[in-house]
């Protein structure tokens, strides 16, 4: 066990949270709400995967950390976005929208190069992983994701270079 308790914070700026009241994910996730919903989700990750890592003892790493947020953040939207349109699953086409919009339409401003390389790589490795997914029928889909939460941020790496 721990000598410690984990203390952590999580933080949302006000104007991110007014917008999303203002523009309630929950009635539909738009261009107007899209990006502050992808930025809510992926802090709230970081924080449940530095808090499950803790808890089980595992290591954790910041490529990890990304991976992991940027594979939920894509889960969590096109679930959103599939239910706003009455859909059990996103067609291929707005998923590829989705992709584009999440992994290939990011801005790196201000983030030394070791933090850009981070961030690319883990856009490389949700895309991949995602494609993987995309490709499993509803059952094999589900038992997949269930064993991807239960790796430690260091295996996810190899992980999907193993399977995708």
């Amino acid at each position: 066990q721990h000598a410690e308790p984990l203390r952590v914070s999580l933080y949302y700026p006000n104007w991110m949270i007014e917008k999303l009241e203002k523009n309630d994910p929950r009635f539909g996730v738009y261009d107007v709400n899209i990006n502050e919903v992808a930025v809510f989700v992926e802090e709230l990750d970081h924080l449940l995967l530095i808090a499950q890592n803790y808890k089980h003892q595992k290591p954790f790493s910041l490529l990890g950390l990304e991976l992991h947020a940027n594979i939920t953040k894509y889960l969590v939207l096109s679930y959103f976005i599939a239910n706003q349109m009455a859909l059990p699953r996103l067609n291929p086409v707005f998923r590829d929208l989705l992709k584009r919009h999440l992994f290939e339409e990011n801005q790196y401003v201000s983030k030394s190069p070791q933090e850009t390389r981070r961030y690319v790589e883990a856009n490389r490795l949700a895309w991949k992983y995602i494609n993987f997914l995309e490709e499993l029928d509803k059952k094999a889909y589900l038992q997949e994701i269930r064993k991807f939460n239960k790796l430690a941020s260091t295996e996810m790496v190899s992980y999907i270079e193993k399977v995708a």
